[in-house]
């Protein structure tokens, strides 16, 4: 009978729940499960983890089909291919961070400020030097283009209050539309908000002009 979605969570990778992956994996040899492995995100294993300690707090007790697949493996042999996956992860993860933060450096922007903005944007862990330029574009007038100086001025804010602006709103110019719509039309937080999302959209599918709030 099928497993329902209650009961299992799935490695979007193939569709198949990591449990069993890793229990069929085991069926033959401790390399071929090391390799399922060795393909999930962090998140997937977190949740592997996360459901071998209900199992092992649980042991006694009826169990959920999900679980007891986990009952019914070798979890050290698990939990081992699991921390060499994660501590690849870290290493890839140190890296790619580091390249973003030096191409945000490299681009002129205080070293203080790009921390700020990249930890921000962050994403499972992961920087991004575009959405943090957009973060400091809309924040700072010192990472502004001309054009939007043009449109829609010169004025500083706080990265931190822009950021919960731009996490709706993606580029710095929504951004900043969205932010004088609140100011200087008195739209509400969301207003403003879905007003710019459309200016996004109607900018990128119809190829229209930014709007513009200042003239």
């Amino acid at each position: 009978p099928p497993m329902y979605s209650k009961d299992l969570f799935f490695c979007p990778s193939t569709g198949f729940s990591a449990a069993l992956q890793m229990h069929d994996a085991l069926r033959y040899n401790q390399r071929v499960m090391s390799s399922v492995v060795a393909s999930m995100e962090e998140h997937i294993l977190n949740q592997v983890l996360e459901r071998i300690e209900q199992v092992r707090q649980r042991r006694g007790t009826e169990l959920m089909r999900c679980e007891k697949i986990f009952a019914s493996i070798d979890c050290d042999e698990v939990l081992l291919a699991i921390a060499v996956r994660k501590e690849e992860l870290h290493q890839k993860r140190i890296m790619y961070n580091q390249k973003q933060e030096q191409d945000l450096l490299g681009q002129g922007v205080d070293a203080e400020h790009a921390r700020i903005a990249l930890q921000l944007t962050s994403y499972h862990g992961l920087y991004s030097s575009y959405k943090s330029m957009n973060l400091l574009g809309a924040a700072l007038s010192q990472y502004r283009s001309q054009e939007d100086i043009k449109m829609y001025g010169n004025e500083d804010y706080l990265i931190p209050e822009v950021y919960q602006v731009m996490k709706h709103t993606f580029y710095s110019w929504t951004t900043l539309y969205a932010i004088q719509l609140q100011n200087q039309k008195n739209y509400s937080h969301e207003d403003a908000i879905s007003l710019a999302q459309k200016a996004a959209h109607d900018k990128l599918t119809h190829n229209l002009q930014k709007p513009d709030t200042i003239n």
